[in-house]
């Protein structure tokens, strides 16, 4: 039985994403929107105090901490600043996004990226599809947890309270950057 929530810290991780075009319907080209698939987890620490004896009307407590990861999976819509290249090859039903997890280094993953796909190309990815990386750019929870089996801890300490689970809401907002390598043509023009 805990007695007192030191800290809650989470943090969010993602481990899948994909683009999935959305097309005209009578056309095949794909229009201004997409839907983002995103797969992940948050990793939740919670530092918690627990009551080890009562001597002389003092409380002695030790801290433990636990740690759960909570999973999550979403579909957002996206309108894109510059459409993907998408296989002309093979209709895709989506296009894989490279994620990196703990990379500080995004060249090093990106060469270590370009390693995978240079050496299992038809397992991990079209390699006719420039890839698209996704940066993690911002995240914002939000959450309310509440005590659900609360108890009186002693009578000695009425203000105290026991308690053994907790519930939480999580909302958790992210800011994500697609970005996708293209070939961009320039018209210049020599004015005399």
């Amino acid at each position: 039985a805990a007695l007192d929530i030191k800290n809650m810290k989470k943090d969010v991780y993602l481990t899948n994403s994909k683009l999935i075009p959305l097309y005209k319907k009578d056309d095949i080209s794909p229009s201004l929107n997409g839907k983002l698939f995103l797969e992940g987890f948050v990793r939740n620490k919670v530092d918690f105090s627990i009551a080890k004896d009562i001597h002389d009307g003092v409380i002695n407590l030790d801290t433990e901490s636990l740690i759960t990861y909570i999973p999550f999976k979403c579909t957002t819509l996206i309108q894109y600043k510059v459409p993907p290249i998408f296989s002309k090859q093979n209709a895709l039903d989506y296009i894989p996004i490279y994620v990196s997890l703990d990379c500080l280094d995004i060249n090093k993953c990106y060469d270590d990226y370009l390693y995978k796909k240079n050496t299992a190309c038809d397992e991990y990815i079209d390699c006719s599809v420039p890839p698209i990386n996704c940066e993690l750019e911002k995240v914002k929870i939000y959450e309310t947890y509440t005590l659900v089996d609360k108890m009186p801890f002693n009578k000695d300490f009425p203000v105290e309270i026991n308690f053994n689970t907790i519930r939480e809401n999580i909302i958790i907002n992210l800011s994500l950057t697609l970005l996708q390598e293209q070939d961009v043509a320039i018209n210049y023009k020599k004015h005399k």
